[in-house]
């Protein structure tokens, strides 16, 4: 029997080759056991996913990375046990140490999957007409690319967000100097504070104890 084309794994091979060509690191792992699920299948995905085997084990995440792209909101594409697909949107403001707190009436470019054909079983044609194409859709949202550049010099290029806060950390920039941001081209000079309530803030973000800043910058 003939499985329909448009499973998920298409859609997790398309997600590789468009996420490996723009960072030329990105992994696909396959579990060995084809399409049944045995014992051989269980134990490599607990192999994997305990950090024994892989790409990941010598990952560690650095929630004081100078780059950080945040888009809002996260759109993805949800297939259902009868093979069909529908859109999903979730807000997802906060992305390591930047939030998107408010976007315009305009749209940003978002990744999608485009297909042709039908993918089903009824017949060898049929199957074979079906195609999985990486496409751009413009859709309402908000993007903000922000970098460190140097000491104390924040540059960030933003496409539809009208506000957004920068948290930081003493291990990101000095504390004891003003910070420069540059937000699209203008540049502006704000003077830093640590502050619990501010730190209790940023965990409130994400409930995440290892995502903690001492001070927010609220940019507009």
């Amino acid at each position: 029997m003939r499985t329909p084309h448009n499973t998920a794994i298409e859609y997790a091979r398309l997600c590789h080759n468009a996420l490996y060509k723009a960072s030329n690191i990105h992994r696909l792992y396959e579990y060995p056991a084809e399409h049944g699920w045995d014992e051989s299948g269980q134990l490599y995905w607990k192999n994997f996913i305990s950090g024994q085997t892989g790409w990941v084990t010598d990952k560690v995440r650095n929630p004081y990375r100078s780059n950080v792209t945040a888009v809002n909101p996260w759109r993805s594409y949800d297939v259902d046990g009868n093979f069909g697909v529908t859109w999903t949107e979730n807000p997802s403001p906060h992305t390591m140490w930047v939030s998107i707190k408010q976007t315009g009436t305009g749209t940003i470019p978002y990744d999608y999957a485009r297909e042709t054909g039908t993918g089903g079983c009824s017949s060898l044609s049929d199957f074979n007409n079906w195609s999985l194409t990486a496409d751009i859709k413009n859709l309402p949202g908000g993007k903000a690319e922000a970098n460190i550049t140097g000491p104390n010099q924040i540059v960030v290029a933003s496409t539809n967000v009208t506000k957004m806060s920068l948290w930081l950390h003493p291990n990101m920039v000095n504390f004891n100097n003003p910070v420069q941001v540059t937000l699209n081209g203008v540049t502006k000079s704000y003077n830093l504070k640590a502050s619990l309530l501010t730190a209790l803030k940023s965990y409130e973000r994400r409930w995440d104890w290892g995502m903690i800043y001492h001070a927010e910058i609220e940019v507009y």
